[in-house]
């Protein structure tokens, strides 16, 4: 079994081919070297030759019966062969990229001889590269140009750097004093134009049906007011209408003689009982949710239900306004009466209008702002700024 005859496939990375050596079973890994320097083509010495077999560097002294897997008959197995650099005897240069001499001789050729050119014939060179060039003008021919206006090569790459910004539909950027501003197309001023007219007109119609809301509704809800008070005579009659308004407005305020409207009642009994069977509920849940649960989840399962709690009882309400862009100075002056009204811009700025302002500021933070220009940004804040101050 010893002298079963074996062949070895060697495969080395600096080979194209695949090496073949014939050994036994009784052979060391050097005397497999020695044979593989013979059939080596750069013939490597034995002591930088390196042989893997699974994964494992070989040993010189180690026998191939102990190395190889005797587990499944064969007889042919394959090792892998690394040379240490300056071992190989013989071996080829590295190609190095030849130099593409045709290529330079092209680009001699390319290049048009120099010569003395006529003082009459002034040519300007453009700082952009073209890719055909015109041949330079040489001494014999003649050329007959007509006068009119020069160009410098400055002007004309700025007048086709213009024509560019001009192809391109983005917004333009113009910097005033140091601050970026947005351009006003003509098609953005048109539209300006009209949402200006528009505004005119509605504040007109606006002001119309304002007065002839004054002159019919208000009239016939006061005469319907004087009726009804004359036709019951248990209340005590009065001289001004407005005030009969009031005390009919003002009655269900509170109890009469003492009695509140059973209905009133009922409609509280029916809301503290909705409010007390949506409480259960919600510790029974709690209840089962929290057993053996950690204190995170604790934590976050009671604010959920706290929330959740409010939200159903009408004490937390989320509401989205959407602020239209217009002049509210302008359209308040154009309102008659506007004056004596509780005008919301006009309201007092309360704390909870201010925690309601920065909840929603700090939502809005969340949100990405990538992929935005910064200087539009800018743009638009100054517009925005300028806006705030119509009398600057």
């Amino acid at each position: 079994m010893d002298c079963e005859e074996l062949t070895i496939n060697v495969r080395s990375p600096s080979l194209p081919d695949i090496l073949v050596v014939k050994a036994s079973l009784s052979h060391t890994v050097l005397m497999v070297k020695q044979s593989l320097r013979s059939v080596h083509p750069y013939t490597p010495d034995t002591s930088s030759q390196r042989l893997i077999y699974a994964g494992k560097l070989l040993k010189d002294q180690d026998v191939l019966d102990n190395v190889l897997h005797k587990g499944h008959d064969i007889s042919v197995y394959t090792f892998h062969l690394v040379v240490k650099p300056g071992g190989l005897h013989g071996a080829p240069p590295t190609p190095k990229p030849p130099i593409k001499e045709s290529a330079v001789a092209e680009k001699k050729t390319e290049q048009p001889p120099v010569s003395p050119v006529n003082e009459n014939i002034s040519i300007a060179v453009s700082p952009i590269p073209t890719a055909v060039s015109s041949p330079m003008p040489t001494p014999s021919t003649s050329y007959t140009t007509a006068a009119g206006p020069s160009r410098s090569p400055l002007s004309r790459a700025q007048s086709t750097s213009n024509s560019n910004m001009e192809s391109v539909d983005e917004p333009q950027i113009v910097n005033i004093d140091g601050k970026q501003y947005l351009s006003i197309s003509p098609a953005v001023q048109t539209q300006i134009e009209a949402y200006e007219k528009y505004l005119i007109n509605y504040q007109q119609y606006y002001a119309d049906w304002y007065q002839w809301y004054n002159t019919h509704y208000v009239a016939n809800a006061a005469n319907m007011a004087n009726h009804s008070n004359s036709a019951a005579p248990s209340q005590p009659t009065s001289t001004s209408p407005n005030n009969n308004l009031g005390q009919e407005q003002a009655a269900p305020a509170g109890p009469v003689n003492g009695v509140e409207d059973p209905e009133v009642v009922r409609q509280r009994a029916a809301r503290r009982a909705a409010v007390v069977w949506l409480g259960t509920k919600l510790l029974l849940a709690l209840f089962i949710l929290t057993r053996n649960a950690s204190i995170p989840r604790m934590v976050f399962l009671y604010s959920i239900t706290f929330a959740f709690f409010l939200y159903q009882t009408g004490q937390l309400r989320f509401i989205i306004r959407r602020v239209r862009p217009w002049n509210a100075r302008a359209f308040t002056a154009a309102t008659p009466g506007s004056g004596n009204n509780n005008h919301p811009i006009n309201q007092p700025i309360t704390r909870r209008r201010i925690i309601e302002r920065g909840l929603y500021t700090f939502v809005a933070s969340l949100f990405p702002s990538y992929g935005h220009d910064p200087h539009i940004a800018e743009a638009l804040d100054n517009a925005q700024q300028d806006e705030a101050m119509p009398g600057f």
